[in-house]
């Protein structure tokens, strides 16, 4: 059966939330990924925020434009914190409870949670020539015979994320 090995760079230590210090030390990952799980509908401007979404539309109430219209701009999703600080993150470390405030109208409250198993955040590139190899079919197993029945493919595991943020409770307004 042909394999693929993981390999965890461990240079990378520093983490962005440590320097920062907004996100507490149990899911800092030298990256500054971690995952979020928001068990709801978070509402975003005029439309829901969805799973899938590659870019959201942020409509402040200020943001009016020629004639009263609210004007549209939208964003990549990861860039809405970074540019707009339209999501704040705090934290109580004695609980790890977490509260994100979502744009002015919004609060979730949530806790840290440890994740089992642990999830391996890896990077498959795109572009570079493979290696003859044989390969299997994911679902029916067959092999399908390459030149090279030895060769092996190397994956890089940027991130092993072993807790994660959930919000499982309801929105709640910002007064």
């Amino acid at each position: 059966m042909p394999t693929a090995k993981l390999k965890l760079d461990q240079s990378a230590t520093d983490s962005f939330w440590v320097e920062n210090g907004a996100i507490p030390g149990t899911i800092n990952t030298p990256s500054g990924v971690f995952l979020v799980e928001i068990q709801g509908t978070v509402q975003v401007g005029k439309r829901p925020l969805i799973s899938g979404d590659l870019e959201l539309t942020l409509k402040d109430d200020d943001d009016e434009g020629e004639n009263g219209a609210i004007e549209e701009n939208p964003v990549p999703v990861g860039a809405v914190e970074r540019q707009l600080g339209y999501f704040d993150f705090s934290t109580t470390d004695e609980n790890n409870e977490v509260t994100l405030v979502i744009g002015k109208h919004q609060r979730l409250r949530g806790k840290i949670s440890k994740m089992n198993p642990p999830m391996a955040l890896i990077e498959l590139e795109k572009g570079e020539e493979e290696p003859q190899r044989t390969t299997w079919a994911s679902q029916s197993q067959r092999y399908q015979p390459g030149h090279d029945e030895s060769a092996e493919l190397e994956i890089p595991v940027l991130e092993i994320i072993t807790h994660k943020i959930v919000f499982d409770s309801r929105p709640e307004p910002v007064t």
